[in-house]
């Protein structure tokens, strides 16, 4: 059985290189964060950096927290949220050179857990390495106005 995983393992399978330019990976890692219903709270293109915190409420379900309450003779069971945090998912978009860029993506929650496995990561950066390709085919295909 493997043990934990050191920095740079974890970075190797979080980030991948893509051909295009910066501005076009850029562009569709915004994208992929769109397709994925994440919202942008913070984009500093200077820095490669977009980040999104997106809250929620956890509600523990059996085990984890259901109370109830006790009115005369009758037990109402009622749920109760015992946890509000934030997810929090970044990419750093890294030019380095004119036609090769890297994006690092992560997911994480307020308590420090990973929200994407390993496993998903080649299906994120697979699913970028496609909008990147259709954006550039897009593109190519535009009349210009006269």
């Amino acid at each position: 059985m493997p043990g934990p995983q050191t920095g740079l393992e974890k970075r190797a399978v979080e980030t991948q290189v893509y051909e295009g330019s910066y501005d076009e990976v850029w562009n569709g890692t915004l994208t992929l964060f769109q397709d994925l219903n994440i919202l942008p709270t913070f984009t500093d293109k200077q820095t490669g950096i977009i980040k999104a915190e997106v809250p929620y409420t956890d509600y523990k379900v059996m085990k984890k927290a259901m109370a109830t309450l006790l009115v005369g003779i009758f037990a109402v069971p009622y749920w109760i949220s015992t946890d509000n945090a934030n997810m929090t998912f970044t990419a750093w978009v890294r030019p380095l050179d004119e036609s090769h860029v890297s994006v690092r993506l992560l997911g994480i929650s307020s308590k420090g857990d990973q929200l994407w496995g390993e496993g998903d990561y080649p299906i994120l950066h697979n699913k970028l390495r496609e909008i990147i390709q259709q954006q550039k085919f897009l593109q190519g295909t535009q009349t210009p106005l006269e």
